[in-house]
């Protein structure tokens, strides 16, 4: 927002302290650049965590050898747990080593930008620190750091102080997350097995303060078969993707989300649910014979053809909502 955009940061002496967590395992490949985004960090006081969870590689050498060699100004902190603790127990074990009530997470595979900190800081201060989860846009990489594409989901900063974990306005990215340490430190320790944290920070976050989201891409966020975002489509995965579809039909049946939208679903097993999706909207051609000519075909042509352009796209929008608020319902309750 306006205002929002306007604010600076306070003088270097009146700003808190705040805490870079850099989370690590079996990621040698890509752990050097992650190291190196986080010591380009331009925030002030900062103290930066490099924690590793007893990798087998040499993924705490690089960055012990790192933290030696660095000269800036921030504080670094290396932590080797004795044993793998796996993705919950970690977070937990090292937010509450932090000092700072403000913790950026950030993991061995991705890119910080420089500015990350800062830009969350902004954000964070412009809201009073009230926000307990931050989350913000990104840049999706490949393992060659090429990039893929980038990751938003609105070009407006957004703020949900009563965010609704079980009916979600957006899902809340992990990999660009930062969150008030009160969200470890006044809850159980996240258990063992948990490999997705962002569940579980935004549902206690629904309770203090709720989440906001930074329109700026801050992370460069990358995909490889070995990353854990990779391994999580699983039995979990799938079963998230048939909530989605349930979601998303919900939404078209509002004129909440049109069909074109679904050019969203790009990932191997959302292409799947996208076809399920669309299989589904064939079932409304009762409904489509009811209205005049011209928009049947054009809704008979949307449905059929995934390579129109976006110009047909935006002329049959209006001619579409009109459908779906009026006549959707009725259609999909049509045994």
């Amino acid at each position: 927002m306006a205002e929002d955009q306007e604010f600076t940061l306070p003088p270097l002496e009146e700003r808190p302290l705040v805490t870079f967590a850099l989370f690590a395992y079996n990621q040698e490949k890509y752990i050097r650049e992650a190291v190196e985004g986080a010591f380009a960090q331009t925030y002030e006081p900062l103290e930066i965590i490099l924690s590793d969870d007893c990798s087998t590689d040499r993924t705490f050498e690089i960055m012990e050898e790192m933290a030696k060699r660095y000269k800036g100004p921030h504080q670094i902190r290396l932590n080797r747990n004795s044993r793998n603790l796996g993705v919950g127990p970690h977070i937990y074990h090292v937010y509450c080593k932090a000092l700072g009530e403000l913790v950026i997470s950030a993991a061995g595979d991705d890119i910080s930008v420089s500015e990350r900190t800062s830009n969350i800081l902004k954000c964070w201060l412009a809201k009073k620190m009230k926000p307990a989860l931050i989350f913000s846009a990104a840049i999706k990489i490949d393992k060659e750091s090429e990039t893929l594409c980038e990751l938003n989901f609105d070009k407006e900063e957004k703020y949900f102080e009563n965010y609704n974990p079980l009916n979600p306005p957006f899902p809340v990215w992990g990999f660009s997350m930062a969150a008030n340490r009160r969200l470890v430190l006044e809850f159980p320790p996240i258990r063992q097995g948990v490999a997705a944290e962002d569940t579980v920070f935004v549902r206690r976050a629904s309770n203090f303060g709720g989440v906001l989201y930074a329109n700026k891409p801050l992370v460069k966020y990358r995909i490889h078969p070995e990353s854990i975002t990779s391994s999580l489509i699983s039995n979990s995965r799938i079963d998230y993707l048939k909530k989605k579809r349930f979601r998303y039909i919900d939404a078209i049946r509002k004129g909440e989300l049109f069909i074109e939208d679904l050019h969203i679903l790009k990932h191997p097993e959302e292409i799947a649910l996208r076809r399920e999706i669309q299989e589904k909207i064939t079932l409304w051609h009762l409904g489509l014979a009811i209205l005049n000519e011209n928009i049947y075909k054009s809704c008979k042509a949307l449905i059929k053809h995934s390579t129109l352009s976006c110009t047909n796209l935006k002329n049959l929008k209006e001619g579409l909502k009109h459908f779906i608020v009026r006549w959707i319902p009725s259609a999909l309750n049509y045994k």
